[in-house]
């Protein structure tokens, strides 16, 4: 357990509210009108009710009272995150398709195969909202 996350594993509130306050300055300044104006797309490239939604349903908690506008989720599950993944690439720029998900999309996938969408070049990083560890497991009787 480390000061930034509880004792679940998951973000505080004030990593929350930092990750709020950036998408907030950051997109704000980048358009003439007030931003948000409109609901804002929340991707999740898995199905519903798995844990990504148990990470980001908290996470759209605390932004929605800052933003004051709903994030709305679309699920676009497949090629382990993959498909969301090239619909946020090909989603206008314009700051109202967010994606929530693990690093596997970005990080493993472009070297796995090819995909569409550039893991550099395609995508701006607006904060990191929770950590999670991956682990190997075994009967206790093998």
């Amino acid at each position: 357990m480390t000061a930034a996350t509880s004792h679940q594993g998951t973000p505080t509130m004030l990593q929350f509210a930092a990750v709020a306050a950036l998408l907030a300055t950051s997109l704000s300044t980048a358009h003439a009108q007030a931003y948000p104006s409109k609901p804002i797309r929340l991707m999740i490239g898995y199905t519903a009710g798995g844990s990504a939604e148990a990470g980001a349903r908290p996470l759209a908690r605390a932004l929605e009272p800052l933003l004051g506008q709903p994030l709305v989720f679309e699920y676009r599950p497949g090629n382990a995150g993959g498909v969301a993944m090239e619909a946020i690439a090909r989603a206008p720029n314009d700051g109202y398709t967010l994606y929530y998900f693990d690093s596997g999309p970005l990080t493993v996938a472009p070297h796995l195969g090819k995909v569409g969408y550039d893991n550099i070049k395609s995508f701006t990083q607006l904060g990191h909202v929770c950590g999670s560890g991956s682990m190997l497991v075994v009967h206790p009787s093998t």
